[in-house]
């Protein structure tokens, strides 16, 4: 930060030439009809990443009388930072990455993975993916959907996994949102049995 004092003037304040100061938070100012004050002006300046002080000048111009003032900014050179990687340590494990099958539920037949992608995905001549994720559909009669796609992925050595989005719809009732006005459903306590054997039923 600088501070330009200032009596009965206008002034404005630039860098000279090209520069790692990048802007001011004041760029002008000044009254010619007072007298004994001053302006704070906070100076942006890019990382010095190189190992060399650099500096350059900032030019306060009168503009009434067009005089100018130079004021040098230093910017002392960056921290050399050394790194040391040792592989044998480890702080989380990355199982893998991969995608998501489109819910057939929700887009049909548009934009979904075939098995020739499936292959170009998971195998490893391909993008080498081994995590495929699905949904559990409510109705049970779509559940075969996605299956062959997934057991593809599966032959080639991925981790698949599925989640449930929401319960039958028998098994569900509706309230009011806490964050908002919308109606979301909810599995409704006398179904909780029933809905764990939902879903053991999709595993097997």
């Amino acid at each position: 930060m600088i501070r330009v004092e200032w009596s009965h003037v206008q002034w404005s304040i630039s860098p000279e030439g090209r520069s790692f100061i990048t802007g001011f938070l004041v760029t002008s100012g000044g009254d010619i009809s007072k007298s004994d004050s001053h302006t704070d002006i906070t100076v942006n300046l890019d990382h010095n990443l190189t190992t060399s002080t650099r500096s350059r000048n900032i030019i306060v111009t009168n503009i009434s009388t067009g005089e100018t003032t130079k004021i040098s900014i230093v910017q002392n050179a960056g921290m050399a930072v050394s790194m040391t990687i040792d592989p044998a340590l480890i702080y989380q494990k990355v199982t893998g990455f991969g995608g998501m099958l489109n819910p057939t539920i929700w887009v049909g037949a548009v934009n979904q993975i075939t098995l020739a992608e499936t292959e170009k995905m998971y195998s490893q001549t391909g993008l080498g993916y081994n995590i495929i994720r699905m949904m559990v559909y409510p109705d049970k009669t779509d559940w075969d959907k996605d299956i062959e796609v997934a057991k593809k992925a599966q032959s080639l050595g991925a981790i698949v996994f599925a989640s449930p989005w929401y319960p039958p719809a028998n098994m569900t009732g509706t309230r009011k949102s806490a964050f908002d006005a919308t109606q979301t459903k909810y599995l409704l306590p006398e179904y909780y049995k029933d809905y764990a054997a939902h879903l053991k039923e999709f595993v097997g």
